[in-house]
């Protein structure tokens, strides 16, 4: 566990935070059919009994079928209903992520509730339920109970099909010589693959093949971009490019952002990933540049805020 001292009124904060967070969450945030996709995931939920009972969980297939989540549902749905099956796993997923983040690094209470309240973060647990219960394992995961960047991707990929991305980099991290310069060689000729990766349009074609959920709900397009998003991330990848010391979550997290880069013009999906390792970006961030983390960070947060005034529920709330 992290040990350097924090101030003793970091704890008071913190739950004070929890419990506001909770509060907006679960409660100012309608647990109806005006949330966006809430009535889909009602929906979904009252079905899992019989998607589950189709499902071959002998067949390798059933690891791109988000089993994991499947599972979770279907016990929770035997004595809860729909409704309250959506307000567990946001209370449950958001009190997680931010606990174990605090216990892992109680001196990053800032950061912490900076980066819970960006909306492409919050919205994980308000729109987008299953990534943010498989954001809570993978943090669980590897912060509470050690396990590797590996496992723990694994593991949430059960439950959202973005951590299995994050494996074929985090592959190649591991068979990459620990140093600083191969590690710079792997990111670039990562970006290049990437870039062609997603140009040629084999992205989506491989997701059709496997016949992932997210084939069917997006459109694998990136249309009427500004490029701001691009050049925002990019500058934030040269700080991680530009690292002296060598670290696994470092790499990943530089690569995560690469990738990022790379799909900008060409898919969209690819963003949901980078929001899923937010919290380990500017982690890493700050530990590199303290100043240039908060500024990037409390721009990202206005920016992001502002676009949303005029939308319904500050863009959580559906057409």
């Amino acid at each position: 566990m992290y040990t350097k001292i924090t101030p003793k009124y970091y704890n008071v904060i913190f739950l004070i935070f929890l419990l506001l967070y909770l509060f907006i969450v679960m409660y100012v945030v309608p647990n109806t059919e005006i949330t966006l996709d809430r009535e889909s995931y009602f929906i979904s939920f009252a079905n899992t009994p019989d998607i589950i009972d189709r499902i071959d969980f002998l067949s390798p297939p059933i690891l791109f079928q988000e089993p994991l989540y499947r599972v979770i549902v279907y016990w929770l749905g035997i004595f809860f209903s729909p409704q309250s099956i959506a307000l567990i796993l946001i209370g449950i997923s958001a009190s997680l992520s931010i606990g174990v983040l605090y216990q892992a690094r109680p001196d990053l209470l800032p950061l912490i509730i900076l980066v819970f309240l960006l909306p492409q973060f919050m919205g994980k647990y308000i729109v987008h339920i299953r990534q943010g219960l498989a954001i809570t394992i993978f943090l669980v995961m590897y912060l509470y109970f050690k396990r590797s960047l590996i496992t723990s991707c694994f593991i949430a990929g059960l439950a959202h099909i973005s951590f299995f991305i994050a494996l074929p980099i985090l592959f190649a991290i591991k068979i990459t010589p620990k140093k600083r310069t191969y590690a710079l060689l792997l990111s670039i000729v990562f970006f290049l693959f990437a870039s062609l990766f997603f140009y040629q349009d084999v992205f989506r074609q491989l997701s059709f093949y496997l016949n992932i959920r997210q084939s069917q709900n997006y459109s694998f397009t990136s249309d009427n971009i500004s490029g701001l998003g691009f050049l925002y991330w990019f500058v934030i990848y040269f700080f991680l490019f530009m690292q002296k010391k060598y670290s696994e979550s470092r790499a990943l997290s530089m690569n995560i952002i690469a990738l990022y880069c790379a799909s900008y013009f060409f898919v969209n999906f690819l963003s949901r990933l980078l929001e899923s390792f937010l919290p380990m970006i500017f982690i890493e961030l700050k530990s590199l540049n303290t100043k240039v983390c908060y500024l990037a960070l409390i721009f990202y947060l206005a920016v992001s805020w502002n676009s949303r005034l005029s939308l319904t529920l500050l863009g959580f709330g559906g057409s």
